[in-house]
Order: C-alpha cells, then sequence, then structure tokens
C-alpha cells in the first residue's frame, strides 16, 4: 500500500508541472497582449500627435500664406481705402492653398477697428487631423521709401560707421550719447546691388537686398565683426531705385515746374535769378505755408559756414539740377558745415535729379532728406546726417554716423500695406 500510495503522489507532481507552464504560459501571454496593447495605443496617440502637430503647423503657413496674398491683392482690396469700423466684414478672393499643402483659407476678414482684422486659417492632415487658428492682425500703410538708408547701387559702410534710428515727433533733439540705446530699431538699410559692412559698423535694423535691373540678386558683404541688429542679408524684390520720379515721375513735374516758378526772391542772396549758393559765413532759406520751393544748380558751403532752415512758417523744400563743371558736385558740405540746424529733419528736402556727387565733409552736421536716386552721397569721416538718405550709390566713411527719422515713414505713404500678426489662438484642435 505504501507502493501504491507514492505513485499516486508522483503522478500528482507531474499534473501540477503542467498546470504551472500553464499559469506561466498564460502569464506570459497576458503580458505579451498587454504590451502589444500598450504599444499600439502609444504608437497610435504617437501618430495622432504627430497628425494633430501637422495639422497645427499647416494653418500656421496657412495665416502666412493669406498675410502675403492680402498684401499682394491690397490695391484691389477696396476695405483699406475707408476708415477701418469695428464690426463690419471684409470679403476676400478664394485664396487655394499651394501645390503641398493643406488648409483652408478664409473667405473674410472680420474688422475690429484701428485699422486691426482677424480671420481663421484651419490646418488639415491625416487621421481627420484638423487644426483652426484665429490670428489678429493690423494694417500699416508702407512709404514709398521703405528704408532708412538706400542705393541703388553699392552701399559702402566704413569701420565704425554707425546706423541708428529715432523720431523726431517724439525725440526732436536726439542726444547723440544716448545712442545705441535710444534707438528705435528702424534703420533699415537697402540696395539693389551691394552692401558692404566693416569692422564695429552698427546698424539698427535689416540690411535688405533686391535685384537689379538685369535680375541679378544684390549681395550681402561684411567683413570683419558689423554689428546687425535685424535680420542680415533679407532677399526681397528689386526696390524702386527712383519711386518719387526724378526722372519721368512726378518729381520731374515739380522740377519742370520750380525751374520757372520758384521762391528763390525770398531770399536777397538768391534774387535776380540766382540759382548758385557758394556760402562762406551764415545764409538763411526761409519756409511759407505749403512749402517753399528753392530752384538750386550748385551748392557749396566753405569751411564753418551753415546754412540755416527757418521752416516756422512752413517746410523748405530744395530742387538741386548740378552743372556738370558744379565744384565737387551737386552739394558740398565743407568741414565742419551745417545744414538745418534749428528746424526738424522733416522741415527740409533736398531733392535732386543729378548724378553729380553730395557730399558731405569731415564733421559736417545735416538735418533733413536727401533723394538723390541718380546721384552718389558720400559721409566723409565723423560726419553727422539726421533724416534719409536715398542714392544711387551712398558711401559712410569711417565713423560716420546717420540718424533715419521714422517720421519720414508717413510723409511719403505708397498704395501698399504691411501686415503684421499681433495676436492668435488655437481655436480648435480635434483628431478622430
Amino acid at each position: 500500500m505504501k507502493t501504491g500510495v507514492r505513485r499516486r503522489t508522483a503522478w500528482n507532481e507531474k499534473g501540477m508541472v503542467l498546470v504551472t507552464a500553464i499559469l506561466l504560459l498564460a502569464v506570459i501571454v497576458i503580458l505579451g497582449t498587454t504590451a502589444y496593447l500598450q504599444i499600439s495605443g502609444n504608437l497610435k496617440i504617437g501618430s495622432n500627435y504627430r497628425q494633430a502637430k501637422r495639422a497645427f503647423f499647416e494653418a500656421e503657413a496657412g495665416i502666412q500664406y493669406v498675410l502675403k496674398k492680402i498684401e499682394e491683392d491690397v490695391g484691389t482690396l477696396f476695405f483699406l481705402t475707408t476708415p477701418s469700423a469695428a464690426g463690419q466684414t471684409v470679403t476676400l478672393p478664394a485664396y487655394a492653398a499651394p501645390s503641398g499643402f493643406t488648409f483652408t483659407a478664409p473667405s473674410t476678414l472680420t474688422d475690429l477697428g484701428d485699422s486691426k482684422y482677424r480671420f481663421r486659417v484651419a490646418g488639415q492632415a491625416s487621421g481627420n487631423a484638423s487644426a483652426t487658428l484665429e490670428v489678429d492682425i493690423i494694417a500699416v500703410r508702407r512709404s514709398l521709401l521703405d528704408f532708412g538708408l538706400f542705393g541703388d547701387g553699392t552701399v559702402d559702410l566704413k569701420a565704425e560707421s554707425h546706423m541708428y534710428s529715432y523720431d523726431s515727433r517724439v525725440t526732436p533733439n536726439p542726444d547723440p550719447t544716448a545712442f545705441p540705446g535710444a534707438s528705435t530699431g528702424l534703420c533699415d538699410v537697402g540696395s539693389n546691388t551691394q552692401i558692404n559692412a566693416y569692422m564695429d559698423t552698427y546698424i539698427d535694423g535689416d540690411t535688405a537686398l533686391g535685384e537689379s535691373s538685369a535680375g541679378v540678386q544684390g549681395t550681402w558683404n561684411p567683413s570683419g565683426v558689423p554689428i546687425v541688429t535685424g535680420e542680415e542679408g533679407l532677399t526681397v524684390d528689386r526696390v524702386d531705385p527712383d519711386p518719387l520720379g526724378a526722372v519721368g515721375g512726378a518729381l520731374a513735374t515739380q522740377f519742370s515746374t520750380v525751374i520757372t516758378t520758384n521762391d528763390n526772391d525770398l531770399v536777397p542772396e538768391l534774387q535776380g535769378g540766382n540759382t548758385v549758393i557758394d556760402l562762406s559765413g551764415t545764409m538763411t532759406l526761409v519756409g511759407k505755408s505749403g512749402g517753399a520751393n528753392y530752384y538750386i544748380t550748385s551748392l557749396t558751403l566753405r569751411n564753418g559756414s551753415t546754412l540755416v532752415i527757418d521752416a516756422t512758417n512752413g517746410p523748405v523744400n530744395v530742387f538741386l539740377s548740378g552743372t556738370l563743371d558744379a565744384e565737387e558736385g551737386d552739394l558740398e558740405a565743407k568741414n565742419g558745415s551745417q545744414i538745418n540746424n534749428n528746424a526738424l529733419p522733416t522741415d527740409f528736402n533736398l531733392y535732386s535729379d543729378s548724378t553729380q556727387r553730395i557730399v558731405f565733409k569731415h564733421g559736417s552736421d545735416f538735418k533733413g532728406m536727401v533723394y538723390a536716386p541718380y546721384a552718389p552721397v558720400e559721409i566723409k569721416n565723423s560726419g553727422n546726417i539726421y533724416g534719409l538718405l536715398w542714392g544711387n550709390t551712398v558711401d559712410i566713411k569711417n565713423s560716420g554716423e546717420f540718424y533715419f527719422d521714422t517720421a519720414f515713414q508717413t510723409k511719403f505713404p505708397s498704395n501698399k500695406y504691411r501686415f503684421t500678426q499681433i495676436a492668435w489662438r488655437d481655436v480648435r484642435a480635434t483628431v478622430q
């Protein structure tokens, strides 16, 4: 009987091994299934997350696309020709997403007032993923003169020359010792050919390159360690080198009129048909309501002389048509000479339709706008210019100082607008 008992015990032990093996196999299967389900779920979650992010990025791309299209079509979108009125709806053209993008562009803008607008863009991705972004934008009218300093040809900024910006409506007489901290970051420098910047040049803004008349893209050529607070070598479309039309345009018509009908007789030194200023000492050009227009064929300031701009009764405009034998070009401000020390830069405009040089020599000061799209403009060592410079070429020598007065941005408005994003929000993001 003891033997029989031992046989039953052995049989029972074999059964337990089988049961244990089955249980272990079941546990392994459960663990494997659980791991599979977890991994599968994580993969699905990860895939959904990626698709949701892709839909979000599609919506973001859609916002930038719509902003670009609105800027391109602003001439035919008449909503900007009337005062902005909160609550009204503006109908947009049908903007289709370009190839490779999946977003739905808005059909309308909501006017928020004060030239601010709101629209939504819906981005789509695989798996019915979608994201809708709402953005608020502001329309800012662009100037015909979109740069503080521009040359159709080469812009050459020598070592330790400085480009700042300020607003004379806020700070009429900026303290030069307060820069660069006081600069407003808007002194954009542009060229259709090339911008050279050398050691310790400081540009408080962007450097932008358009195209030559032959379609060749301009180049950014830094040497040493110039400091640019904005974007370096920004690529833009060809910049109109003569947006005011000094030749063949509106400004040319004004030149023709001023040659025969001008205000030279307001100044004793220019009475009797005199059109040449060769100054040793002090001379005053007076303004009048609507602007006094002077016709000058040569303007030279000898060492230490001062040309005063009296804009008490209105701004002063000088229309400069140089002759080939004019000494050193159309305008020569010699060492230590000063132009417009009292008025605001926006009260004095110097227009040139000539190819003769405009030179500001060592230590000379100038407040005003130089618009000379066909002339080389040169600021020699330690010259100080407050206002706006627009030339065929621009050459600023060592330690030359240029202060762009941003008040000029509203003085010559164009029919173009810049739309800037001021707020955005994620209003809907779904994955099915």
